[in-house]
């Protein structure tokens, strides 16, 4: 069973994911509202995958992934946001994130990018 982490600030986005994921079969190992804790709940809980929102209330989320991609070894990144610009979603996947999804999005299309990452 996959484990994941969720780094989002909206608490409605929050329990979408979560309810999706369990019915998928994952398994949320955590939760964190800001970038700073979101980074510090992955190096202590070691996922498999973090779901990261690009617009957190003390860091940029390309920022975010920046930095979990030097501190957590083997570790897949969905970000998740409501910003689809083309050069924002380049910036993202050039920085280490694994797949882009673009809110509002569907049960199927989370379970077809986190399918995509593995």
């Amino acid at each position: 069973m996959k484990r994941i982490l969720i780094i989002e600030d909206c608490k409605f986005t929050t329990s979408t994911l979560k309810e999706i994921l369990k019915r998928e079969g994952y398994n949320v190992v955590g939760q964190a509202t800001t970038g700073a804790e979101g980074i510090e709940m992955a190096f202590e809980l070691e996922p498999d995958v973090i779901t990261v929102d690009n617009m957190l209330p003390d860091m940029v989320g390309i920022d975010v992934v920046k930095e979990l991609v030097k501190e957590v070894e083997d570790c897949k990144i969905l970000m998740i946001s409501s910003l689809s610009d083309e050069q924002i979603i380049k910036d993202a996947l050039k920085n280490g994130a694994s797949k882009y999804l673009v809110k509002p999005f569907t049960a199927n299309q989370l379970k077809e990018s986190l399918e995509n990452i593995y």
